[in-house]
């Protein structure tokens, strides 16, 4: 994480940097109106926003830099039909046990189940992007709890890099991205070595 004051450091300054400890180097995605906070974050870090035409694109990207990199990658897209654009590559990290963290957003809760633009709730007749995402990723989860993020984040990225690797799924509305966490210390040294020691499988095709 770059140099941010922590008097003003907020949800989605703490989840790009459990992000950067594990130096994913870029984030590929489209932006949206309900993931802009997540960019303006990605901004002030030392991580490079990657724009692609199209969120099939930066998902399939992401599965790419994974498998060459041998590392965390990370992707993005906005609510809704940004999430459901995502799945073609989040499903080629899955078959091929690639370490994706892919993070979309969502409408606001007063629109929840109004049919909104965008709304990906399972609410009436949206799309449920959770629970399609849960039958393609280790791990998904909607952060409601400001204070949750960084348990959150650690389960996610636990998940993600140990066993046999896969892509796991956050979202959150923008609203709660732009809470203030205090107090609050960046974690990236001390977890970058803690995730160094989870158990991960030799060969990622053999299985």
């Amino acid at each position: 994480m770059s140099q941010t004051d922590h008097a003003k450091t907020q949800v989605r300054h703490v989840i790009v940097a459990y992000l950067e400890s594990q130096n994913p180097r870029y984030v590929f995605g489209v932006p949206g109106s309900y993931i802009l906070g997540f960019y303006d974050a990605v901004l002030a870090s030392d991580l490079e926003p990657i724009l692609t035409k199209h969120e099939q694109g930066a998902a399939i990207m992401a599965d790419a830099y994974a498998k060459i990199a041998g590392t965390l990658s990370c992707c993005c897209g906005t609510a809704g039909p940004g999430a459901t654009n995502l799945l073609t590559g989040v499903g080629n990290a899955y078959m091929g046990s690639q370490p994706v963290f892919v993070f979309t957003g969502q409408v606001p809760t007063s629109y929840f189940g109004k049919g909104a633009l965008q709304e990906g709730t399972g609410l009436g007749r949206s799309v449920d992007q959770q629970r399609i995402y849960s039958a393609l990723t280790k791990f998904t989860a909607r952060l409601t709890d400001p204070a949750q993020v960084e348990p959150t984040m650690r389960k996610a990225l636990e998940a993600a890099l140990s066993g046999r690797p896969g892509p796991v799924l956050l979202w959150e509305r923008e609203k709660v991205m732009s809470v203030a966490m205090l107090p609050w210390s960046n974690p990236a040294a001390s977890y970058l070595n803690f995730l160094a020691f989870l158990p991960r499988s030799p060969d990622r095709r053999a299985q």
